[in-house]
């Protein structure tokens, strides 16, 4: 019988059935179910029943523990109206829980400690009077709660680590110190000798390739090759028609006078220099000094490869020097195959000014030069230059007017020159595969450029027989 409690009246005390089992918690319908506990456990103590009465109790202290956990759940939940709410179960809480389990072998309280106390009190003496045959019952369901606890713990701790990883900024490479610590852990002997000297040139190989880039060696200043692999290209040669014979022929006998000291060989290349200034400067372009993508401080770039022979031109700087500034790299010299085509077409210009154009002073019309320097750019199917003077040899060469003279192979490309560095007022031309172009006297400080290049205008035969990339090879020689 539970006890009841008229409205007004102050709580009364229920008092035991018999002496040393009164219990004050509170609460009448706690009180009732633990008194009958309480009676239970008396009676049981002289039979030999223990296992029933150990279910009978498991069940009182359940109905007690659901009974205490609804009220303390409704008093949090009034009292989460007034407080931030935390989606989050409290660790410290649970951990402490777990503690105490393991410390004490007991279930952990769940109400005030005069209940828990009442409780654990019943539990020792119902346990005590069933002999033996209750406790493996209890130690069961105890290491069952624990285990439970642990999974719920570790899980959580889990979770609570990949949210953080969330905050912490993600590392995409293993940390090397700590491979080779891995590796420096294992036990001693050859295998652990030879996993170090792995992990360390593993090490070193990733250090090597990081200093390399951060060294700016990187695909822009690594060399460049201007002419495709042979062994995955199937090129099947076909001899050159009559027609198109008789047109390079009429080709080399075009010559044009642009301006004074300007002149335009057409086709002055022949086909078979061509193809061997493509393959001398395909060998020397993969070397040391080879080709590579000029660029500036700023981290602006020129829209092509770049190769010097003789000395090294710097962009940043607008000056010659012995040696390539980033790598040490000494440029190599000119071919004595190109000097050669440069002093033809410097002598077949003066022909053309004399015979055609009756130029009387030649020598000063277009200056005889020997050449020291060379610019060899490649420009792909988007390269292009802009508006610019070659103005940084030297002051004695600039003086004279010595010439620049322009090898140009491949495709085709549209061509600016002027007094004025505006290309609206500029002159335009196209410069075709084999022309060389001349300037020098009064038209060698003149502003020139490439805007554009025209692709697929190359001669077919010509990449038949190069495998030379898509693009515009071009030569500039001066002298110093």
């Amino acid at each position: 019988m539970r006890g009841e409690r008229t409205p007004g009246a102050s709580p009364t005390r229920r008092r035991a059935p018999r002496s040393g089992g009164s219990v004050s918690v509170g609460n009448s319908s706690t009180d009732g179910k633990i008194a009958s506990l309480a009676t239970s456990s008396e009676s049981c103590s002289g039979t030999q029943d223990a296992p029933p009465r150990a279910v009978e109790q498991e069940e009182a202290e359940a109905s007690v523990d659901s009974e205490s956990s609804s009220c303390s759940l409704k008093l949090a939940e009034c009292d989460s109206e007034r407080r931030p709410f935390d989606t989050c179960v409290d660790e410290s809480k649970t951990l402490e829980l777990n503690r105490e389990k393991r410390s004490n072998g007991t279930r952990p309280s769940v109400g005030t400690s005069s209940l828990d106390g009442k409780i654990a009190g019943l539990a020792t003496s119902c346990v005590s009077s069933s002999g033996t045959r209750g406790i493996p019952l209890r130690t069961v369901k105890q290491e069952e709660a624990k285990a439970s606890v642990d999974r719920k713990s570790s899980s959580c701790s889990s979770k609570l680590a990949e949210c953080d990883s969330e905050r912490r900024p993600f590392d995409t490479c293993v940390d090397e110190s700590k491979t080779f610590e891995s590796y420096s852990d294992t036990r001693g002997g050859p295998f652990r000798d030879v996993k170090q000297g792995e992990a360390k040139a593993s090490v070193d190989r990733k250090s090597s390739s990081c200093s390399w880039k951060l060294a700016g060696c990187d695909s822009e200043r690594r060399p460049f090759d201007i002419c495709l692999d042979e062994s995955k290209r199937t090129v099947f040669t076909l001899r050159p028609s009559l027609l198109e014979l008789n047109r390079e022929k009429r080709r080399n006998r075009q010559k044009k006078y642009l301006r004074p000291g300007m002149v335009l060989l057409k086709g002055f290349i022949g086909h078979h220099d061509q193809v061997s200034i493509i393959k001398k400067c395909r060998e020397l372009g993969i070397g040391a000094g080879g080709f590579y993508t000029p660029g500036y401080s700023d981290g602006a770039k020129l829209h092509l490869l770049m190769m010097c022979l003789g000395k090294n031109w710097d962009p940043e700087t607008s000056s010659y020097e012995e040696k390539r500034f980033f790598d040490g790299a000494v440029p190599p010299k000119i071919p004595q195959l190109f000097k050669k085509l440069v002093e033809n077409a410097i002598q077949a210009s003066h022909d053309f000014l004399v015979q055609e154009e009756g130029v009387k002073n030649v020598e000063g019309e277009l200056p005889w030069m020997s050449p020291d320097i060379c610019i060899a750019n490649f420009y792909s199917n988007s390269g292009k230059l802009g508006l610019h003077q070659d103005k940084d040899e030297s002051k004695s060469s600039l003086v004279k007017g010595l010439p620049v003279v322009s090898f140009s192979l491949g495709d085709s490309a549209e061509f600016l020159y002027g007094v004025e560095r505006d290309a609206a007022k500029a002159e335009r031309i196209e410069l075709e595969s084999g022309d060389v172009l001349l300037f020098g006297g009064k038209s060698r400080n003149i502003f020139h450029g490439v805007p554009c290049i025209k692709p697929k205008t190359a001669p077919k035969r010509l990449i038949e027989d190069s495998n030379l990339r898509p693009g515009r090879l071009n030569l500039t020689f001066r002298q110093y």
